[in-house]
């Protein structure tokens, strides 16, 4: 079992958010208080075990990127141990969690283009927007172009969502140029979703962990979401 980050890395991993460093510096180092995170809702002597899975999930699949597959197996594999062991602190039922506005991807062990990746090292900023409690739009946007796929879901259980593709659709400097019927889909499943507070902002965000069977890592800021 992989445990959770030690303490004395959260406020390291914070600051390096999105540098590419994946590793935490030597033991013992006592960075919280030199990042502004000693007197947060995120300092040690008020985290609970939750709170610093949660912590360690979001920091390293925020340090990894949204391409999974850019990294090591290692890290990839490190990553997934951890999440799995959300699963035990999720929110009841999950996948009856009504959701609404943005979401974000933060990880994505996918191969494909549901991670952002376009070709070679280039990749687009992937989101979620909820239109309402069927339809969604997955979308990879870089520059001008936006590629998104419309797609409807059908709750299986209190973990699992089955997921069908209708349409995609292609615009550029939000104009509308393409718009095709599709299919496919697949069964997603939930390991975990619940309230965070943000290590970077301090805000408080929905953090939703899912296998499509690949590892996703998705956050909203809770004024977006519906998490009723």
């Amino acid at each position: 079992m992989v445990k959770a980050l030690p303490l004395c890395y959260v406020g390291f991993l914070a600051a390096t958010t999105g540098s590419g460093c994946a590793f935490a510096p030597p033991s013992g180092t006592p960075l919280l208080p030199a990042f502004g995170l000693g007197s947060s809702a995120l300092a040690a002597s008020t985290l609970t075990e939750k709170d610093e899975l949660v912590l360690s999930v979001v920091l390293l699949a925020r340090t990894l990127g949204p391409v999974g597959v850019y990294n090591s197996e290692e890290e990839q594999s490190k990553l997934k141990q951890l999440a799995d062991q959300l699963a035990d602190f999720s929110d009841p039922a999950p996948a009856l969690k009504s959701l609404s506005g943005r979401h974000e991807l933060v990880y994505s062990a996918a191969p494909g283009g549901s991670s952002g990746k376009l070709f070679g090292p280039i990749f687009g900023r992937v989101t979620q927007e909820f239109v309402d409690d069927l339809t969604f739009l997955n979308a990879v946007e870089i520059g001008p172009l936006k590629l998104s796929l419309r797609a409807e879901r059908k709750v299986m259980d209190d973990r699992v969502i089955q997921v069908s593709f209708k349409e995609s659709i292609v615009s550029v400097f939000g104009n509308e140029l393409i718009r095709k019927e599709i299919g496919g889909g697949g069964t997603w499943k939930y390991i975990f979703a619940g309230v965070m507070t943000d290590p970077a902002s301090g805000k408080r965000k929905l953090l939703r962990v899912m296998e499509t069977p690949s590892l996703f890592v998705i956050e909203a800021p809770v004024e977006e979401s519906s998490i009723l």
